[in-house]
């Protein structure tokens, strides 16, 4: 039964998260938790929406997002940037869209474990 339900969680997540990439522009979203794990799953956000910010955007602005880009080979102009485009006044879901998929494979994947270091998720939609 525990299965079944588990399964259930991980179809209506993926549901969820394609049904909003479809409806929405290019962006990059990001999930916190597992819903692998009983009350793990902890809700998700389009990095750069700032208007319709919550509690994992905040946790990401509020300090997460620096510490996961110390894991990562960007320079420190791109971590301004990716920081900026983000959580500041020039925030996008569009621009971050663009900043991630202009970086080389390597790049890109060095941001996913980084990310999950911390317990997230990174999902590209576009």
């Amino acid at each position: 039964m525990e299965l079944r339900r588990t399964s259930g969680v991980k179809i209506l997540l993926l549901a969820l998260i394609f049904v909003t990439a479809a409806c929405a522009e290019k962006s990059i979203i990001v999930t916190q938790g597992s819903p692998e794990v009983k009350g793990g799953y902890k809700g998700s956000c389009v990095l750069g929406d700032t208007a319709h910010s919550n509690s994992v955007l905040d946790s990401l602005c509020s300090g997460d997002l620096e510490r996961i880009l110390d894991h990562t080979s960007l320079t420190f102009i791109q971590r301004d940037e990716l920081i900026e485009i983000t959580c500041g006044e020039g925030a996008s879901p569009r621009k971050v869209y663009e900043f991630y998929s202009s970086l080389p494979d390597f790049e890109r994947g060095e941001m996913i474990r980084a990310f999950e270091l911390y317990g997230y998720h990174l999902h590209g939609y576009g």
